[in-house]
């Protein structure tokens, strides 16, 4: 469900149905999964861009 902010008509809130939210659910937890997967290589990534 799309509804408009009345504070700020710019903005458009979204109301997810249960399967929307249980896909977003699996979804996140898979970005957690690869993040944590690949936490080394970004630890040496960022760390050679702060020297």
């Amino acid at each position: 469900m799309r509804k408009f902010d009345p504070a700020d008509r710019r903005r458009v809130r979204l109301k997810l149905t249960g399967l929307a939210a249980d896909h977003l659910v699996e979804l996140s937890a898979v970005h957690l999964d690869e993040l944590l997967r690949i936490e080394p290589l970004l630890k040496q990534v960022l760390s050679r861009r702060s020297e």
